[in-house]
């Protein structure tokens, strides 16, 4: 009976997009509901062991159509509470590959957690989109992937659309060195969208966005801090270029940049900081301590800017951008220079 499946009758979740995998394994990889739930912290890939690994889950996910108008939900089961998922390295192994709709929920960033192995000498991230997919990541930790500089993204590289919610994303990078050439030391997002609610994404690093680097992508952040990460060129927080970067009640603190935009640097993007945002102690060497914007434009609503260093505009370095200041800008120990 060894890779028999049994039908179950899908179903919705509570929030109305998530539904359930639609098969079950005989040899009890799924609950009774149909969820796929993954039930141990190892890294393997054996049909003939008794648990079921993230990567065994994926797999499985990524080979069959998901429900319809919805996504694969993979859970993890109580048995890998408090016990990091360790990524291997090696063939058939390193970054996971989301190659369809899926939809990854943890039980919360403190007790859930994936990481890269930290013993491994090669250099990978933890998870990549493919173009056109959908993928959704709730209640995890994403912890110390080491993406290659042609590659970017230390935790996840994404062509699709993306949503982070309630994550914790640190210690992660591209690897760089001073005007090096990776990009998104946490996430890098191309050509789909990426939206972050109410997490925090802290000491990742590289090159350009140590944090979040997108292009060509909208990148939507709500609720959530950017804090303590580093540009090895410029953007500390994040760099964002070609598209819409849009900050509601986000706190960018504490990043740096070695040449400009320590907190945010956008190039040719229409920016909105807004709800309350935060952009303080940012500190670059160049041009732009809490923000540079190098084309497009720069709105704000109800923002606070203050504390941050650069050689010229502490606060806000305008390069070529039209400026929208709509409901105003509160300006504490920083001056603004164009």
């Amino acid at each position: 009976m060894e890779g028999m499946v049994r039908t179950v009758p899908p179903r919705q979740n509570d929030d109305g997009v998530r539904t359930a995998l639609h098969c079950e394994r005989l040899e009890d990889r799924c609950n009774p509901a149909g969820e796929l739930f993954v039930t141990t912290d190892r890294d393997v890939v054996n049909a003939a062991d008794t648990v079921n690994s993230l990567r065994e889950a994926v797999n499985w996910a990524n080979a069959n159509p998901p429900p319809a108008g919805g996504k694969h939900l993979i859970e993890f089961s109580i048995a890998v509470k408090g016990k990091p998922v360790t990524l291997q390295g090696g063939l058939n192994y390193g970054r996971i590959a989301l190659r369809n709709d899926i939809y990854i929920k943890g039980g919360g960033a403190a007790d859930y957690i994936i990481q890269r192995d930290p013993q491994s000498a090669q250099e990978y991230g933890l998870f990549s989109v493919s173009r056109d997919k959908s993928v959704t990541i709730e209640g995890l930790t994403l912890r110390n992937g080491k993406a290659p500089s042609s590659e970017g993204g230390g935790a996840i590289v994404s062509l699709g659309t993306l949503g982070v919610i309630n994550c914790v994303v640190r210690d992660n990078v591209a690897v760089y060195g001073k005007y090096g050439t990776s990009s998104g030391g946490a996430i890098y997002g191309l050509d789909g969208s990426v939206s972050i609610t109410g997490s925090t994404l802290t000491k990742n690093g590289a090159s350009y966005g140590g944090a979040i680097r997108v292009a060509d992508t909208p990148l939507t952040v709500t609720d959530s801090t950017i804090s303590e990460n580093t540009g090895g060129y410029a953007g500390g927080g994040v760099y964002a270029s070609g598209s819409k970067a849009t900050f509601d009640n986000v706190l960018a603190s504490k990043n740096s940049a070695v040449d400009n935009g320590a907190g945010i640097r956008t190039s040719n993007t229409d920016l909105t900081l807004k709800g309350g945002s935060k952009l303080s102690d940012n500190q670059t060497a160049g041009k732009g301590g809490g923000v540079y914007v190098g084309g497009g434009s720069i709105t704000y609503d109800g923002v606070t800017i203050g504390d941050n260093l650069a050689s010229v505009g502490d606060g806000v370095f305008l390069a070529g951008a039209q400026k929208f200041v709509i409901g105003g800008v509160t300006w504490v120990n920083d001056k603004e220079s164009s």
